[in-house]
């Protein structure tokens, strides 16, 4: 189903992206139990984060405290946990689909609609009941100066060297994508980071993900002012010194079509 970098813990936020460390441990998760659920859709918003493995899973990666499916979850003795996959949605199998294939039917079911979500829970090793012996060794994720094997979309394997403010930046721009989208990407809110690291307006980043086409709609001109000022830190600080000269100019093909939000 999925794979979690130095834990074997359900731990979402440890899902193997597109960097590996090189001294990380790598922990694969496989199917469980299925199950069934009949929801009724009362509000547009589902309260739901998604993500996928990139080969046909799509995982549930978080639930909004108070959100419908938290509520509905909670009503059903919390049936309803991240790390579960989504296989079907009334009898539509979204095995082989990406994470807005899901979020993009979820949207065309009415206020009132009554739909039945098939689950598959990943499976729980006796060690997911013990405590990590090794847990003085986890602390940061990332530090500075830390290699890593980076997995390029070509299939290339690149060992790079990476600093805190692009794991931080990267976290931010994936944040914005989970409230605003509906789902969380890795590999795409690190190439939307290096696009707007690139650009020197939030202008010229509307173009480079207009020209890259890296969604099939248009995003509203706030969300990518957004986006912008979270990658070179305007939300966090009153200063921000950029020049012309520091522009740069990056040439991405994205790894993948978004189509809609959740």
């Amino acid at each position: 189903m999925f794979c979690t970098r130095n834990t074997h813990k359900l731990d979402m936020e440890k899902l193997l992206c597109y960097e590996i460390g090189l001294n990380d441990f790598l922990f694969a998760h496989i199917q469980g139990q299925p199950k069934e659920i009949k929801i009724r859709k009362t509000s547009e918003s589902f309260g739901l984060t998604l993500t996928d493995n990139g080969c046909g899973v799509v995982i549930i990666k978080r639930l909004q405290p108070n959100g419908l499916m938290d509520r509905v979850s909670k009503a059903c003795g919390n049936l309803i946990q991240p790390g579960d996959q989504i296989e079907k949605i009334n009898d539509i199998s979204f095995t082989g689909k990406r994470h807005y294939h899901v979020a993009g039917y979820l949207q065309t079911i009415p206020i009132g609609g009554v739909f039945c979500l098939r689950l598959i829970s990943p499976e729980r090793c006796p060690m997911y009941m013990l405590s990590s012996r090794s847990s003085g060794r986890s602390g940061r994720q990332i530090e500075s100066g830390k290699r890593t094997i980076r997995l390029r979309q070509d299939g290339k394997v690149e060992e790079s060297e990476i600093v805190d403010v692009e794991v931080e930046g990267t976290q931010r721009i994936n944040n914005i994508l989970g409230e605003c989208l509906g789902f969380e990407d890795n590999e795409l809110a690190f190439y939307i980071y290096e696009l707007a690291k690139s650009s020197y307006l939030p202008r010229d980043l509307e173009y480079h993900l207009n020209s890259n086409k890296l969604f099939d709609f248009n995003l509203p001109k706030n969300l990518i002012s957004k986006l912008w000022r979270v990658a070179n830190l305007q939300e966090y600080s009153t200063t921000n010194p950029r020049s012309p000269q520091n522009h740069r100019k990056i040439n991405y093909k994205p790894t993948s079509d978004l189509k809609t939000n959740l």
